[in-house]
């Protein structure tokens, strides 16, 4: 007569033990299994254990009894601090628990909010920087013939601001005729459809342009071989040069005036609305005077920007462009009435 087959042995099973509730854990080659317990004397506690699968299904013969009467709430964390800290000391593996988790979360959140944000700046900033590329070409097309001229003219500018900036006497008369000569290197639309205009004749200002677009720039220009800013002492902070401070006042008295006079009729006279006003300064400056141009804008825009000659002749090129590609657009529309 055959014997009947062995049961397969239970690994999890303790004869010493009488299981009350069990929880089981499994993975591809590990299992693990958490347990209430009451043992033959009748102490309860909790029991973890763990097990190889495979070859064959192995119980580690080392396990954690939980008892009943410890302190389960300063135990465990005791132990989830601890298995933490050894865990990620010796394999790189960290254990967040639930409130970490949440914080992990919230930073996350944060991030992809911030992250929106920004690139919904950058999107807002790129559409209008299209808009008004689209709008200075359609003022380009009125100067496509001289885009040769232009070009030399913003060469020989670019050229003489280099030489004034290297030298110590200031020239800023002749800096000043230049760009009145060229307004185009401001911007096409203080050349094209724009005109000169004065408010005040007894406020001292460079220059004051209607432009293509309808709004109004007052301009002052200072010698290309001045900086903004100056320190007392090699180790101190950044102060404003009494240049820059003349020119922005000089700004501020002409278009209060400028506002005053629109205000005067009931249309107002020169129908002027908050003009803009710019400083051009300083060439090839060091970083830390770029960084504090940017920190005063941010405080005066809109109505007053800082800008270097570094980021007008920047200016000069991009219009250059934009009456380049309106050249080419215009060939290309001869081409197709052809």
């Amino acid at each position: 007569m055959a014997k009947p087959a062995k049961k397969p042995r239970d690994f999890w099973k303790n004869p010493k033990m009488n299981e009350i509730e069990s929880q089981r854990y499994d993975e591809d080659t590990f299992a693990s299994k958490i347990s209430a317990e009451r043992n033959t004397q009748g102490y309860e506690g909790i029991r973890v254990r763990t097990a190889g699968k495979h070859p064959y299904f192995s119980e580690h013969k080392s396990g954690i009894w939980i008892s009943s009467k410890i302190n389960l709430q300063n135990w465990f964390k005791w132990f989830s601090d601890n298995l933490r800290e050894i865990s990620y000391r010796f394999w790189g593996k960290r254990i967040d628990t639930l409130p970490e988790q949440i914080e992990s979360y919230k930073t996350q959140i944060n991030q992809l909010n911030n992250s929106i944000v920004e690139n919904q700046t950058k999107l807002r900033d790129a559409e209008e920087k299209l808009l008004k590329q689209n709008s200075e070409i359609i003022l380009a097309k009125e100067v496509i013939d001289k885009f040769e001229l232009y070009q030399q003219v913003l060469n020989d500018f670019e050229s003489e601001v280099k030489r004034i900036s290297k030298q110590e006497n200031r020239e800023e008369s002749k800096i000043k005729k230049k760009l009145t000569e060229s307004k185009w290197i401001l911007g096409i639309d203080c050349q094209v459809k724009a005109s000169e205009k004065k408010v005040d004749n007894q406020l001292s200002i460079d220059l004051h342009i209607k432009t293509g677009f309808g709004q109004d720039k007052v301009f002052e220009f200072k010698s290309p071989n001045l900086k903004p800013f100056f320190r007392r002492k090699e180790t101190t902070r950044l102060l404003i040069d009494e240049e820059l401070s003349q020119g922005l006042n000089q700004l501020i008295a002409y278009m209060r005036r400028a506002n005053l006079y629109s205000r005067i009729a009931e249309e107002g006279t020169y129908k002027i609305q908050l003009p803009l006003g710019i400083v051009v300064m300083g060439y090839d400056l060091e970083q830390a005077q770029i960084d504090m141009i940017k920190e005063w804008n941010f405080h005066l825009r809109p109505h007053i920007q800082i800008i270097t000659y570094n980021e007008l002749i920047e200016t000069g090129k991009n219009q250059l462009e934009n009456i380049k590609h309106a050249r080419e657009l215009q060939e290309k529309e001869i081409k197709k009435v052809k």
